[in-house]
């Protein structure tokens, strides 16, 4: 189970859906303070794994090189391509689901 919310609550409550055995993975970013509720007990007796992950510290440098060299191509992934002045109407359309990744691009 992989957490990209970086939401506590939901961090917490994902303990409550792993199997016995199962890892989890926290990759979203937490606010510094935040604390949540996790029994050791729980960790011991159901076997879980708990990884993070900090994957920025070596990941834009190569990404960025990737998609200038065009090693990797994004644009399966980029259902629109717009002008910065229309954010506020494609945010719109995101809300309703008619997006998936937006390109925003600068005046």
């Amino acid at each position: 189970m992989i957490d990209a919310t970086g939401i506590p609550a939901v961090i917490e409550q994902a303990f409550s859906f792993l199997k016995p055995g199962g890892q989890f993975l926290q990759f979203g970013v937490t606010p510094m303070e935040a604390v949540i509720n996790l029994r050791p007990y729980d960790v011991f007796r159901h076997d879980w794994t708990i990884i993070g992950s900090f994957a920025l510290c070596y990941t834009f440098e190569p990404a960025i090189a990737w998609l200038a060299n065009r090693v990797i191509n994004v644009s399966p992934l980029i259902s629109h391509t717009v002008p910065l002045a229309d954010f506020s109407n494609v945010f719109q359309q995101f809300a309703e689901g008619k997006t998936l990744k937006v390109h925003l691009q600068p005046a």
